[in-house]
């Protein structure tokens, strides 16, 4: 057999030895070409001038870039976390993040059936306490008449303490008439009899005897007609006892009345205070079914959610949902400790971001954290972004840049300026353009876009870059080139900067 240096039944090696190396070098070949036709195009020659280095007459920023820092976005001042405020299972969940939600609206629900038995049950009670307080409200009404119409025996009882007084003094004063009556009918009597001895003897005249014997006949009679009253006086004393017990019995009946008035009242206030401790108890029950929905406390926008329908939630969980403003939105970053003397409340700040490369939001210092972080030696401070764009979402990680020198924002430092003519898409609202750099890559140069912040216009046609350039940079003035292009550039200083 003849020696094959490939047998047939080894493909593998055959794709190893031949078909690989084949394939490498013709990729190394492929790259060669390419290369070698980039490196004989011919690059056009495009004019370049360098930007100048000026003293800044505007209120930019100067070339020593303040205190610059990494951060990253969060809530202003801080994000707003629902829960639920009871123990419950999940039942709906609304609400997703991103969502807007305004305040008042639907978030989730909870299961609720035990809530809603037991809402019922205190509606229930609530109703028969109302009913067991009008019930003893009409005792208590009835009582108070009751009372009322036994107000009389009162003043019964004190005419008959009167009477009685009066008839008990009108008998003693008739007991002392008749006393003094017959002592004087005795007088009279004995004084009519010795007269009539001395008449009979000669001794004394016989009229002054029988004037002395009328006298005594009178007072006799004086003494049994006094003696005559005395039953009536008896009687009339009688009556006024009778009157008396009548009256000390009625007002028995009145003090009855009081107790029983009394007694109602209580009653009264005893219902009334359970009623008041069943609608305690029915307004727990739709505080408890209210619970059940998880309404936004405030417009805002969904940041997080943790609610899923069959979770529990409620207790030590995390919240179902936390919010925020979009609006309010600030930056928390981490400043150097040799840079955290020079900070202060109030500072203005700029803020840029990847997300929008070529924006940039102003910004203020709103609090400077008390207590550094000894692991990574900073201090932290908040930052507000003033108009934050709709882009811009918490947890961003953002680059912000601190004025803290007066010559940062009086202006007097050093900035750099370029050519109008260097300039394109000049937005003069927000003082921005883009220019085109012109990168060196050996002895040709690449040239690549970027926006920049414009500030005072000088003399010659130059005007102030307040960010975006620095110097050294060279920028493209042919308005014909594009980015990505490459170029052969040719220094041209475009008169005399400022």
């Amino acid at each position: 057999m003849p020696n094959t240096p490939f047998p047939a039944g080894n493909p593998a090696r055959f794709l190893a030895r031949i078909v690989v190396p084949a394939v490498i070098l013709s990729v190394a070949a492929a790259i060669l070409a390419v290369t070698a036709i980039d490196a004989f195009r011919q690059a056009p020659k495009v004019r370049v001038t360098p930007v100048a280095v000026v003293r800044s007459q505007s209120a930019a920023p100067s070339l020593d870039g303040g205190v610059q820092a990494a951060g990253w976005i969060e809530p202003a001042p801080f994000a707003l976390e629902v829960r639920a405020l009871r123990e419950a299972v999940v039942a709906e969940v609304l609400a997703l993040e991103g969502t807007r939600v305004e305040e008042g609206e639907l978030l989730a629900t909870l299961i609720a059936a035990d809530e809603a038995i037991a809402l019922r049950g205190a509606q229930a009670e609530l109703r028969l306490a109302e009913a067991d307080v009008s019930a003893r409200e009409a005792v208590a009404r009835a009582a108070e008449e009751m009372l009322a119409r036994a107000i009389e025996p009162e003043r019964r009882l004190r005419i008959a303490e009167a009477a009685l007084s009066e008839a008990i003094a009108l008998a003693a004063v008739l007991d002392a008439g008749i006393a003094e009556a017959t002592l004087l009918a005795q007088e009279a009597r004995d004084l009519f009899e010795r007269r009539s001895e001395l008449a009979a003897a000669g001794a004394a005249a016989e009229g002054e005897a029988r004037r002395l014997g009328l006298q005594a006949d009178a007072l006799d009679a004086r003494v049994r007609a006094l003696e005559a009253e005395r039953p009536a006086r008896a009687a009339r004393r009688g009556a006024a006892e009778a009157e008396l017990a009548a009256a000390r019995e009625a007002r028995e009946t009145l003090v009855s009345e009081r107790g029983a008035r009394d007694e109602a009242v209580a009653e009264l206030a005893h219902a009334r205070a359970q009623r008041d401790l069943k609608e305690a108890a029915l307004a727990a029950a739709e505080l408890a079914l209210a619970r059940s929905e998880i309404r936004a406390p405030r417009a805002a926008t969904v940041l997080t959610r943790s609610a899923v329908p069959g979770a529990r939630a409620g207790g030590d969980g995390p919240p179902l949902f936390t919010l925020y403003d979009p609006s309010q939105l600030q930056v928390r970053c981490d400043i150097p400790l040799k840079d955290a003397a020079r900070l202060a409340v109030g500072m203005r700040a700029e803020v840029r971001s990847e997300a929008l490369p070529d924006a940039r939001f102003a910004g203020t210092v709103v609090r400077i954290v008390p207590q550094g972080d000894l692991e990574k030696n900073t201090l932290q401070c908040k930052v507000l972004i003033e108009a934050p764009d709709a882009a811009l979402r918490p947890d961003m990680l953002v680059r912000v840049r601190i004025t803290t020198t007066e010559a940062e924002t009086r202006g007097g430092s050093e900035t750099v300026a370029v050519p109008r003519e260097a300039l394109r898409a000049v937005d003069d609202a927000a003082r921005e353009a883009d220019v085109l750099l012109a990168i060196p890559t050996g002895a040709l140069a690449r040239v690549e876009r970027r926006r920049i912040a414009l500030g005072a216009a000088r003399e010659g046609g130059w005007i102030e870059v307040t960010e975006g350039l620095a110097a050294g940079d060279r920028v493209v003035l042919d308005a014909a080139i594009e980015a990505g292009s490459r170029i052969d550039p040719v220094e041209s200083l475009k008169g005399d900067a400022p």
